[in-house]
């Protein structure tokens, strides 16, 4: 989820950087205003469903929240939720993964951001 989140950035923005480990909220704000960045772009995952589709005929499923804060004001800019969803021909979903579903509604929304 975080290199599609930096691939939508990296088409608007100069420098940005994927923290490798995983942080708390609190912990990602103070590190963003440690490296004295504008923006905090925070993802959670909220549901993350892969199936076996091609032989049930089940959809994956997956919905991620995407806070935005400012980090020296700390002041949240933006709260999204982007939910993704397969399509239900088992053709069109063979080796599709849930993160293959995140790609789009992603940097749409980035897009309108900026």
């Amino acid at each position: 989820m975080a290199q599609i989140i930096q691939s939508a950035l990296l088409r608007h923005l100069d420098n940005e950087v994927e923290v490798q480990d995983p942080q708390n909220q609190k912990k990602a704000l103070a590190s963003a205003k440690a490296g004295k960045f504008q923006y905090l772009f925070y993802p959670t995952i909220l549901h993350w469903e892969d199936r076996a589709t091609e032989w049930s005929g089940k959809r994956d499923n997956v919905s991620v929240k995407l806070l935005i804060i400012e980090a020296f004001t700390s002041e949240r800019i933006s709260s999204v939720t982007i939910d993704g969803t397969g399509n239900s021909g088992i053709a069109s979903n063979v080796g599709e993964r849930p993160e293959d579903l995140l790609s789009k509604p992603i940097s749409k929304y980035v897009d309108q951001l900026f």
